[in-house]
């Protein structure tokens, strides 16, 4: 039988549980004790308050740390943890969807890890089920080696028969390549405008705010040369936030596990098991679409930690479009990538430039109308938008082979989602009445994956196909 006995968190965790407490009353003790209207005076006073407040975190994290322990027993994972009320909390271990390994800063300074452990339902919260903050890389790969052995148990395989499959790792040049083109530039914007809106009171904004009116005012090159400045600086912090994460990504494929690692100073793991996945996405931006480069995610039945709240993971970050179908062959059996062949009738063309249209035309309308003859630079809006439809419409396509469903349509980038006849949770077919009159139909499947639902939806097609869809996902 499985087990081992209760065992405590490093004592390393009581830091962390520390910096948890900490994080959660930095912002309510600013508000109060440094920018309030009632805010003690002078900087004594404030430091004694904060130095309490530091002293009462450290003490609840000593406090978490020595209430908290965890052990296998029977198959079963127990948590115990009796702050202020005793639970005990059991987790069947073939319940167990994934495990995430990360190794933190503070983790690495102690050569420790931090373990997440997610179930099939997850939580509504961004949590996962089971947080083992610190933990030994051996007492990580222990748990590991438990869940591995009761799905070899539940599948019926042995140790004789696994094997380990080839591995796949970004390369220093993709990786650039993949964050000069992963577009979160206006993230870091958004992100830089959020935090220095915190400190509007300290820092001195009207005389910053002044100095750039006076050096914009010296001429137009000035302001070209401000813009200039503020999106290098942006674009740079958000290649090397990328960098950063996907340093090192590597796929590994283990007995009837995926393992995923990345990061360059927060190290992770994770651990997927590959009856859980439910489908895979196949994604095209158009700045890699160009360079006939793709993005590979997953989705899984996973908790909410995995994904933010959707339990969808980068497989393979950056790729050849034309490597795709061997990786996936070597990784996920099953999941077959053929060229999408059967694409929409003609008659379907006229519906996604009138959805194109419909916004284009009255916006360059209202543009002309009250900025003539300026505006008249509008009618670009159609041009583009036409090119657009026409895009989707040629992007849209379907495909049946074996036991695999893929669609494939355009949002912003370019999706092509292929999903097993089993995982598909439902599949819709609608028709509104001016779709009946062409004979078209929508066709919508659905995959459940973490907290809630992923949908590849392909619009317009003709009405034989899409039947075709249904009488296979249910003959």
């Amino acid at each position: 039988m499985m087990m081992f006995k209760s065992r405590r968190l490093h004592p390393v965790a009581s830091i962390t549980h520390t910096l948890k407490v900490l994080r959660g009353i930095v912002l309510p003790y600013l508000i109060v004790f440094v920018f309030g209207e009632n805010r003690p005076d002078g900087i004594a006073s404030q430091l004694l308050f904060g130095l309490g407040a530091l002293c009462l975190s450290f003490i609840i994290g000593i406090i978490r740390w020595r209430s908290f322990s965890y052990s296998v027993q029977d198959g079963e994972f127990l948590i115990e943890h009796s702050f202020l009320i005793r639970k005990k909390r059991y987790i069947r271990l073939n319940n167990i969807h994934s495990l995430d390994i990360t190794q933190g800063i503070i983790q690495r300074l102690f050569n420790l890890v931090s373990l997440k452990i997610e179930t099939a339902g997850g939580n509504k919260s961004k949590e996962p089920e089971v947080m083992l903050e610190a933990i030994t890389r051996q007492e990580a790969e222990e748990i590991a080696s438990l869940l591995s052995k009761t799905e070899q148990e539940t599948t019926g395989s042995s140790d004789e028969e696994s094997r380990e499959d080839p591995v796949h790792t970004l390369r220093f040049r993709e990786l650039f390549i993949f964050a000069g083109s992963s577009g979160r530039v206006g993230i870091v914007f958004s992100g830089a405008a959020a935090v220095l809106l915190q400190f509007q009171e300290v820092v001195p904004y009207k005389q910053i705010f002044r100095g750039l009116e006076s050096f914009a005012a010296a001429g137009l090159v000035n302001i070209i040369l401000l813009l200039a400045a503020a999106l290098i600086l942006a674009y740079a912090a958000a290649t090397i936030h990328i960098v950063c994460k996907f340093a090192h990504s590597t796929v590994r494929k283990k007995n009837e596990d995926l393992i995923l690692t990345s990061g360059l100073f927060e190290k992770r793991q994770l651990t997927i098991p590959l009856k859980k996945i439910q489908a895979v996405k196949i994604s095209e931006n158009l700045l890699r679409q160009p360079f006939g480069y793709v993005t590979v995610y997953l989705y899984y039945a996973g908790g909410a930690a995995a994904g933010k709240g959707n339990a969808r993971v980068m497989l393979l970050p950056l790729i050849k479009a034309h490597q795709a179908p061997a990786l996936l062959r070597a990784f996920l059996p099953g999941y077959s990538v053929e060229e999408l062949r059967n694409g929409l009738p003609s008659r379907s063309l006229h519906r996604y430039a009138l959805r194109q249209l419909c916004f284009s035309v009255p916006l360059s309308a209202g543009l002309i109308y009250l900025f003539s003859p300026w505006g008249l630079a509008s009618l670009v809006f159609i041009i583009i938008s036409t090119f657009w439809a026409y895009r989707g419409y040629r992007d849209a396509a379907w495909q049946i082979k074996d036991d695999c469903l893929s669609l494939r349509f355009r949002a912003v980038s370019r999706h092509t989602y292929i999903i097993r006849r089993s995982k598909i949770q439902a599949l819709r077919i609608d028709s509104s009445f001016f779709q009946q009159k062409r004979e078209l139909n929508s066709i919508t499947a659905t995959v459940i994956s973490g907290t809630g639902p992923a949908r590849a939806k392909v619009m317009d097609l003709d009405e034989n196909d899409a039947w075709t869809i249904k009488k296979w996902f249910a003959p």
